[in-house]
């Protein structure tokens, strides 16, 4: 079994990991043998954890978790709403003109894994942020949730913000917001002005028509 798991240490700041074996895990961070970030804040309290039998799914959760915002590991803690999904704005247009291709075979196979499971709940809530996200995960431009085009994938992201009047951080439904990106952006005839630089542009230009 795969574990991924917040501690609360003893200055309030929580810290965020996985493992294979969760009682050891926090007895190690407790003995000074764990991660560097907790043997400075001990004790540390398990507060929360999730489990899973897939070890990628685990890491990838355990990927995301560490992005949150303070306040929504707090919620998760408190057992409140589940926290919305970190969504780059561009990638909302991305998913509406994805064929199975893309940088990689790893980054293809995941990027379809995320897309899968947003379109199957139209209705989750994402979090809209100018910056990586899980679609970045796998793919080789993204080095430790920094892109290497960063300034061009930034410049696509307040784009797409601006033509749907949202701004970074906004919350909403999965399918709300591909609806106002397939209105305000697709149909408006903006995505060739926000990323017709794109190297995969003339795929989408292919599609355009059909949508």
């Amino acid at each position: 079994m795969n574990y991924v798991y917040l501690l609360r240490c003893a200055d309030g700041t929580l810290y965020c990991g996985w493992t294979t074996d969760l009682e050891a895990r926090v007895k190690a961070h407790n003995s000074g043998k764990g991660a560097k970030y907790t043997r400075s804040r001990l004790p540390a309290e398990l507060v929360y954890h999730e489990e899973f039998e897939d070890r990628h799914e685990a890491l990838s959760r355990e990927w995301r978790l560490k992005r949150l915002p303070r306040e929504e590991k707090l919620a998760l803690i408190r057992g409140g709403d589940p926290m919305p999904e970190p969504l780059r704005p561009h990638h909302g247009m991305c998913f509406q003109f994805y064929e199975g291709k893309g940088y990689s075979a790893e980054f293809t196979d995941h990027m379809g894994r995320v897309l899968r499971e947003l379109t199957a709940d139209p209705a989750r809530r994402i979090r809209l942020t100018v910056s990586a996200d899980r679609v970045c995960e796998g793919c080789p431009n993204d080095h430790g949730g920094i892109c290497a085009d960063a300034e061009k994938t930034a410049r696509y992201d307040e784009a797409v913000l601006r033509a749907c009047g949202l701004r970074d951080g906004d919350v909403l439904a999965y399918g709300d917001y591909l609806a106002q990106v397939r209105e305000k952006v697709l149909s408006a005839g903006l995505r060739r002005e926000i990323c017709g630089d794109c190297c995969w542009n003339e795929i989408c230009e292919k599609k355009e028509i059909l949508l």
